[in-house]
């Protein structure tokens, strides 16, 4: 146990002497997993993160000194019914997480019971959860809160797969790690969809669960989609709505007046009483919300640096020399285009390639392009040229269309729009096209119209 100088006593919570083998107040073994063992890990308890009325989180660490959270059941129970249902509901919570594998969700590693008491092990998240930031920080700002809120769409559209619906979506039991990423805490209230349609529990958080949870109705995914509409805007406005009358939420952009109009509808309609009134998963609030959320990489903004002929975009110092670009490249782009037009190329070649080379095998127009009327005349067109071309383009989707469908549709309606006018030219397959901007939705019932601003380079015939 390096670095641990005392150990924590798992009944009397007491500090002791990490060598202690048995608690110096109380007497009890220090020592968990040891009594009825699950498995070879024991573990003893180094720090109290957290402590409630039914359940506290430590931090522990196992023989091999390897950092754990250890949750830990609290048994302070007078009714046998409540404890029963208490027990029947931590074990469903331990073996959920045992089927689950995600990145932001803590793996679990063991549970057992420990002189009468019930745990389970899983990995420690280091940071802090949304309530607290909140509190401290006060209303956050609209694109961090857009970030975060796609990573939590993320994690819950992984649940839905599995027919899991959360039921306890709260600013607190998402946790924010020191890199900004989200992790999916507390599993307690989980419920695997019941296909017979039997009602379930009457639980959850007065303010975020939604009207048909009350009733015991866990039977729809869309019941999380509520509760993160209603986690988000309370992210966004600082309103706590455990605090006011249940299932009324003023529009976000009443509160905090630079919410974008986009945002608040999207809140908006998250958080309608009616089921059927809302978005039909978190899929669709996540595309409302950022259609463009996907990207693993943010686009430079371009300033064409004349002087840096550099094929990497990384800094360089201004006494180290930028690398030489291959000579078959340069002499070919140095035949078409000046330095500035040069050096564009590439940093739009360079910022797009990483993002859409998966996508580029979709870009043979599979729609016969549109009839031009009145062609330009061939003597027009400078053949055999490289060319840049920016168009705006719509493209009409389904509503349950991912991002990646929709960015596919545009980037095709660009290649057609592109043969359109120039009969015969290809959208560049070594410096493939970028969204200026980002597609917005514009329209929609039933289906949805999206427009952006695409930019590439065409090779004209």
């Amino acid at each position: 146990m390096p670095n641990v100088t005392t150990i924590i006593c798992p009944k009397c919570h007491k500090p002791n002497l990490r060598e202690a083998r048995f608690c110096q107040k109380c007497g009890a073994d220090m020592i968990l997993n040891n009594e009825t063992p699950s498995d070879e890990k024991r573990y003893v308890i180094t720090k109290i993160i957290k402590e409630g009325g039914m359940g506290a989180v430590y931090e522990g660490v196992d023989q091999e000194g390897k950092v754990y959270a250890i949750k830990e059941m609290l048994d302070h129970f007078t009714d046998p019914k409540e404890r029963d249902e208490a027990i029947k509901r931590f074990n469903a919570e331990a073996k959920l997480l045992k089927s689950l594998h995600h990145e932001r969700i803590p793996q679990i590693y063991s549970h057992f019971i420990d002189e009468g008491r019930y745990y389970l092990t899983m990995d420690l998240v280091v940071g802090e959860d949304l309530q607290d930031i909140v509190e401290h920080e006060g209303p956050l700002g609209e694109e961090k809160v857009l970030e975060w809120a796609y990573q939590i769409c993320d994690v819950l559209a992984y649940l839905h797969s599995k027919d899991i619906v959360y039921r306890d979506m709260k600013p607190s039991n998402v946790m924010i790690e020191a890199a900004g990423g989200v992790k999916l805490v507390d599993f307690g209230i989980a419920k695997t969809l019941d296909a017979s349609g039997k009602q379930g529990t009457q639980i959850g958080t007065p303010g975020y669960a939604p009207p048909e949870q009350y009733q015991g109705n866990v039977k729809l995914h869309i019941s999380d989609v509520y509760a993160l509409g209603a986690t988000l805007h309370f992210m966004l406005t600082g309103r706590d709505p455990t605090q006011h009358a249940p299932f009324s939420f003023p529009a976000a952009r009443d509160v905090v007046s630079t919410i974008t109009p986009r945002t608040s509808a999207a809140l908006e309609r998250a958080l309608q009483m009616r089921p059927e009134d809302r978005f039909g998963s978190v899929v669709e609030l996540r595309m409302a919300l950022r259609p463009l959320a996907a990207t693993p990489m943010s686009l430079p903004k371009l300033t064409p640096q004349p002087k840096s002929l550099s094929s990497s975009t990384a800094p360089q110092s201004p006494s180290q020399p930028a690398p030489k670009s291959p000579a078959k490249a340069g002499s070919c782009f140095l035949s078409c285009l000046k330095w500035g037009m040069l050096t564009l190329v590439l940093l739009i070649g360079l910022a797009g390639l990483a993002y859409f080379m998966p996508n580029l095998k979709d870009l043979r127009p599979s729609l016969q392009p549109p009839k031009v009327l009145n062609p330009p005349s061939p003597k027009a067109l400078p053949t055999g040229k490289l060319q840049m071309e920016r168009m705006e383009v719509e493209a009409v989707v389904a509503v349950d269309a991912t991002t990646e469908m929709i960015r596919k549709e545009l980037l095709e309606a660009f290649a057609a729009k592109v043969q359109a006018k120039y009969p015969g030219a290809k959208v560049s397959r070594n410096m493939p096209p970028s969204f200026v901007s980002a597609p917005e939705e514009v329209q929609g019932k039933g289906k949805l119209r999206y427009k952006a601003t695409v930019e590439g380079f065409i090779q004209l015939p």
